[in-house]
């Protein structure tokens, strides 16, 4: 006697592309919360003042962005996009100077944030994906 197995190959693949979507989503909003988190460090580089009364301690090149008015925190935004084959995260930061910042300018030397997620948090990033993809 023989055993038929039929496998719905279309439904296979929408079920793995829905845990993919699940997990990706879940890691960029981890992600996102990680570079909020590196924007809200203080900075430990030169003492300046603004105006006649605020002072700010700026950020030393290397370390991320010292707060200071919160508008580079406040536009992290991420984005999720799925295609046929592939879900995509993106984290990104909506400000004219944050790719300034994060690659540096011919006057100030960079002081990455968004480019650090993956070097230093992959693991806690790929843990969170697992989670929510069920694996």
């Amino acid at each position: 006697m023989a055993t038929r197995v039929d496998i719905n190959m279309a439904l296979a693949e929408k079920l793995a592309m829905d845990a993919a979507e699940r997990g990706v989503r879940a890691a960029t909003l981890e992600a996102r919360s990680i570079a909020v988190v590196l924007l809200s460090q203080p900075g430990t580089g030169r003492m300046y003042r603004r105006g006649k009364t605020v002072e700010h301690q700026a950020s030393a090149p290397g370390e991320p962005p010292a707060p200071d008015t919160g508008r580079l925190r406040q536009s992290i935004q991420t984005e999720v996009v799925r295609g046929t084959r592939e879900v995509i995260g993106i984290v990104s930061a909506n400000t004219e100077y944050a790719a300034g910042l994060e690659l540096g300018t011919e006057k100030v030397r960079p002081r990455p944030y968004l480019s650090r997620i993956p070097r230093e948090f992959g693991k806690r990033l790929q843990d969170v994906f697992t989670k929510f993809a069920g694996i």
